[in-house]
């Protein structure tokens, strides 16, 4: 069973009210070795609509990132294949 475990290195659109588009990145480790997780698909979903689904794949130092957000409440996924 392959786990890992999510690191937020920047959240503005969860805690910081805005109207303006907002930046989500993080880095995907994995669990038992904290070594970066590569080539991981990072999806968010707006929670508002449920449709507004974005992707991205972490790079070879794990991190993802998702610029020009609206302000809300998301859903994260991720998924190694």
């Amino acid at each position: 069973v392959f786990r890992i475990f999510f690191a937020f290195v920047a959240l503005n659109a969860f805690f910081m009210p805005s109207t303006s588009a907002q930046t989500l990145r993080g880095t995907v480790l994995d669990a038992d070795l904290g070594a970066p997780v590569v080539n991981t698909t990072v999806s968010v979903t707006l929670l508002k609509t449920g449709t507004e689904t974005r992707q991205t794949q972490t790079d070879e130092s794990g991190q993802f990132r998702f610029d020009d957000l609206a302000a809300g409440l998301y859903r994260v996924e991720f998924v190694k294949t």
